[in-house]
This record gives structure tokens, C-alpha cells and sequence, in this order.
């Protein structure tokens, strides 16, 4: 289930990215691009990475 979550974190900072990329003339886009990225940033924070310890 985190897997998921984690995925749907990339995703949505994929989108992020390539809007704020796109959006070079227009500065709200830009803004609200860069707004989610916070967001992604937090997200990432509370969801972190398992990491499973080999044998």
C-alpha cells in the first residue's frame, strides 16, 4: 500500500515538473507548479522510503 502511495508522490511531482517546465510565460502556472512541489516535498517527508535490510 505505501508503494502506492509513494507512486502516486511521483506522479503528481512528475506533473509538477513538467508544468512549471511548460509554463515559462506564464507565471501562475508557474507559481501554483512550484506550490505543489512544497506539497510533493511534505508528502515525501511523512511517507518515507522502507528500507528492508538484507540477510
Amino acid at each position: 500500500m505505501m508503494e502506492q502511495i509513494r507512486q502516486q508522490i511521483r506522479m503528481i511531482e512528475d506533473s509538477a515538473t513538467q508544468l512549471k517546465t511548460l509554463a515559462q510565460d506564464n507565471p501562475a502556472i508557474r507559481k501554483n507548479a512550484e506550490i505543489i512541489l512544497a506539497f510533493v516535498y511534505l508528502l515525501k517527508f511523512i511517507t518515507p522510503e522502507t528500507i528492508q535490510e538484507e540477510n
